[in-house]
């Protein structure tokens, strides 16, 4: 339930940095959906499996937000 739960909520972030909202709204929404999914990921890590698929669930999960983030910014910046 954990692990749904938080890849619901990443690919649902992962969504809103895709397609711009409001900066502010934006900023509120994504922290907490951020939030929540680490707690429910990190609770299926550690209720489930070993410590060393911390790093493997990282990498699936916050690296293409990440990437996603700064992809965003720097169109915004050039769009300036």
């Amino acid at each position: 339930m954990a692990i749904s739960l938080g890849i619901i909520l990443c690919a649902i972030e992962i969504f809103l940095l895709t397609f711009q909202i409001l900066p502010s709204t934006k900023a509120i929404i994504l922290m907490c959906l951020h939030l929540l999914a680490t707690i429910f990921l990190l609770k299926f890590i550690v209720d489930s499996h070993p410590l060393s698929h911390f790093w493997i669930v990282l990498g699936i999960f916050s690296v293409p937000s990440t990437i996603t983030a700064c992809l965003n910014l720097c169109i915004t910046f050039k769009l300036q």
